[in-house]
């Protein structure tokens, strides 16, 4: 099982929500791969 800890900004701009995340590894399998930054355009739950 893997975690993370991290933070995350919603700016809800006039061309729609724009999401930043950065995310730092706690715990991960060896053979696994780390997304550390995420950037998304569009619908947010």
């Amino acid at each position: 099982m893997a975690s993370s800890v991290g933070v995350g900004v919603t700016w809800y701009s006039p061309l729609g929500p724009l999401s930043f995340d950065l995310a730092v590894p706690i715990k991960k399998p060896e053979d696994a791969e780390t997304q550390v930054f995420q950037f998304s355009l569009g619908q947010t739950f």
